[in-house]
C-alpha cells in the first residue's frame, strides 16, 4: 500500500485497468463441473480468448463501447477500436477462468438454499487498453517528476493538473 497527497501513481494504480474479479453463482448444482469439465473448457476456448495479442471473431456490442469516455482524450480515440475487438476476452498474466464448487450454507448472505453450486471464478480485464492508458500516463508523470532511476516509476501526477497534461511535482 502506498498512500498519496492530492496525487495518483499511474504506475501504482497498474496495468489492471478495467479489470474484474467476479464469482459466478450458477443455478446449477456443483456435480454439474464435475460432469462436465470437458465441455466447459471447450466453451471457453470457443467464446473467450487468452493471451496478448488477437481478440474476439464475434461481433461486441456493449454500452461501455457508445461510452463518450472514449470521445473524451487522443488516447481514448485511438483505442476504441482495440476495446471492441478485445471485449470479452481474458488476456494473459494474471487473468484466468476456473470452475469450481461453491457450497452455501442455510442464512447465506445470498438468498440461495444450503447446496453445492457449480460456479466460475475470473479475473479479467482491459487487456493492452488498460496497459497503453497505464503506460501513457507513467511515460507523462515519469517526463514531468523527475525522480531517481530506482524510483523513477513511483513518479506521480498531481490531481488538480489538466487533463493530459502535468503541472509537475510537489
Amino acid at each position: 500500500m502506498l498512500a498519496a497527497d492530492n496525487a495518483v501513481i499511474p504506475y501504482g494504480v497498474g496495468m489492471d485497468i478495467g479489470c474484474r474479479m467476479a464469482l459466478s453463482i450458477l443455478d446449477l448444482p456443483g456435480s454439474y463441473v464435475e460432469h462436465n469439465a470437458y465441455a466447459l473448457k471447450k466453451a471457453l476456448q470457443e467464446y473467450t480468448h487468452f493471451g496478448n495479442d488477437g481478440g474476439l471473431d464475434l461481433n461486441q456490442e456493449h454500452a461501455v463501447l457508445d461510452s463518450p469516455d472514449f470521445r473524451s482524450t487522443d488516447l481514448l480515440k485511438r483505442l476504441h477500436g482495440k476495446a471492441v475487438r478485445q471485449l470479452g476476452s481474458s488476456g494473459s498474466g494474471n487473468h484466468f477462468v476456473e470452475f469450481g464448487i461453491v457450497e452455501m450454507t442455510e442464512g447465506n448472505t445470498f438468498g440461495l438454499a444450503a447446496s453445492r453450486y457449480a460456479a466460475a471464478l475470473s479475473h479479467s480485464g482491459s487487456r493492452s487498453l488498460g496497459a497503453n492508458i497505464a503506460q501513457h500516463y507513467t511515460n507523462i508523470a515519469m517526463n514531468t517528476c523527475k525522480l531517481p532511476r530506482e524510483a523513477k516509476q513511483l513518479a506521480w501526477l498531481a490531481m488538480d493538473s489538466a487533463k493530459d497534461r502535468n503541472i509537475g511535482c510537489r
